[in-house]
């Protein structure tokens, strides 16, 4: 396929690759206008359902940073890295790796995101130790889905340990969607 240049000399274009080209500018335009259309329901309306990209698991990786808040008013940092899967019905589970003060384990998360139609929503999650399979504690989060739902942006709301404490905590995370399989 032959181009003009703006120089009116031509120029050769690969088809294949315009065609890749107009492909992922379409798919990311019908993602983010899916996520930001609210006629097909209203933002108030909850969905446990993944809306954007149909039935599919998402794969994302995820960092968390933040202090947890000690009784006495002092603060430990805290650090996480790992990854989830999320089901189209909103369901996740995956490990983390975290540390408190230095002190790291490997973990286990599962529970559930709730999502609105404009892309924001909350997570109630469960950590349970890796080994013993004994719940720790519970977070709760604030969730946004961004540009077309491959990054997500979440802060702690709460965090309660098994027993039944409350953890004050100033913790945020980022996740990137890894990649995609078939529910």
């Amino acid at each position: 396929m032959w181009a003009l240049k703006t120089d009116g000399e031509p120029e050769t274009i690969s088809i294949r690759r315009t065609l890749h080209e107009i492909q992922e500018c379409f798919e990311s335009s019908l993602r983010t206008s899916f996520c930001n259309d609210r006629s097909w329901r209203s933002a108030a309306e909850p969905s446990s359902a993944m809306f954007i990209g149909g039935p599919r698991r998402k794969i994302r990786g995820y960092t968390y940073t933040g202090t947890f808040i000690l009784p006495n008013g002092g603060a430990v940092p805290v650090a996480s890295v790992g990854s989830f899967k999320q089901d189209a019905g909103g369901t996740i589970s995956g490990s983390q790796t975290r540390t408190v003060v230095g002190n790291s384990a490997i973990e286990k998360i599962k529970r559930t995101v709730s999502l609105n139609a404009d892309c924001t929503g909350s997570a109630s999650i469960n950590v349970y130790d890796d080994v013993s399979g004994a719940l720790l504690r519970t977070a709760e989060l604030a969730v946004v889905y961004v540009d077309g739902e491959r990054e997500g942006r979440f802060i702690f709301e709460s965090l309660v340990q098994s027993g039944g404490t409350n953890v004050p905590v100033v913790i945020t995370a980022n996740a990137k969607r890894i990649s995609e399989e078939e529910d």
